[in-house]
């Protein structure tokens, strides 16, 4: 039996796998991660990204195991070439989005509706209007939201609120993936679910590792055998975390797989 045989480690991108600021993977979490593959381990990704962002990283890290995006609501796979599991959004999300932007019209500055392959965007002050991005909303499919507010407290507060609703909490969750951004996910379409999800779809986990560092990988840290905080992570994160480990400026990744 491989050293890392039967385990299953998913890791969030930016603040966690990315070193901070830059879309750059340190050679310490690469090789680890290649060393992790090469000794059984199955690794992916879990981030708020659209999957097809994936490809050029799968290929760099020769990974074959299904990639999970738009936050955990899909996740496709490459060898495969298709989408294995998606979930939409309810159509009872068209009210909150509207009050959502109705009340805050002010304080946004895009907002990105994401559906598989295609993403609706409002940029303000540019061509596409609040109106005609509700428009789209209301008529086509939907696996998560993001709105992008000018300020991080905005964004807090409103989560916050949002989640003292019960009401919504049986059709939505709602996280945040950065300080100002706010997102309304698919109560099954959390990271947590992405991960369960792509475990039953594997079928030969015995152990899940996660690894991330800002709000919406709470879900996932909570439902992993062992999740982990990276050093920068938000307070959140870490209250829920089993471990912390170093930051993502000193490859934590690679030090989580070594320490396995």
């Amino acid at each position: 039996m491989k050293r890392y045989e039967g385990i299953l480690l998913c890791s969030d991108l930016d603040g966690t796998l990315y070193t901070s600021g830059t879309k750059q993977i340190s050679p310490e979490n690469l090789e680890a991660v290649k060393y992790f593959i090469s000794n059984g381990g199955q690794f992916t990704f879990a981030s708020g990204r659209p999957p097809e962002y994936f490809g050029p990283l799968v290929e760099l890290f020769g990974t074959s195991t299904p990639v999970i995006g738009l936050s955990g609501s899909a996740i496709y796979d490459f060898n495969k070439g298709q989408y294995v599991h998606s979930q939409l959004l309810a159509d009872s999300a068209i009210k909150v989005f509207n009050s959502i932007l109705d009340q805050y019209q002010d304080d946004i500055s895009v907002v990105c509706i994401e559906h598989l392959d295609k993403t609706y965007e409002y940029h303000k002050g540019k061509s596409s209007s609040l109106e005609e991005i509700k428009e789209i909303f209301a008529t086509v499919d939907k696996n998560e939201v993001f709105i992008n507010f000018f300020e991080a407290q905005t964004a807090s507060d409103l989560r916050q609120k949002m989640l003292a609703d019960k009401s919504l909490l049986d059709d939505m969750d709602f996280v945040r993936s950065w300080p100002e951004c706010f997102e309304i996910l698919p109560r099954n379409g959390n990271k947590g679910a992405g991960v369960k999800a792509l475990k039953e779809i594997l079928g030969n986990v015995t152990k899940t590792i996660c690894v991330g560092n800002y709000e919406n990988d709470v879900a996932m840290i909570e439902y992993a055998d062992i999740g982990y905080a990276v050093g920068n992570s938000c307070d959140e994160l870490k209250a829920v975390a089993d471990a912390i480990t170093v930051t993502n400026n000193e490859s934590a990744i690679a030090k989580i797989i070594y320490e396995l």
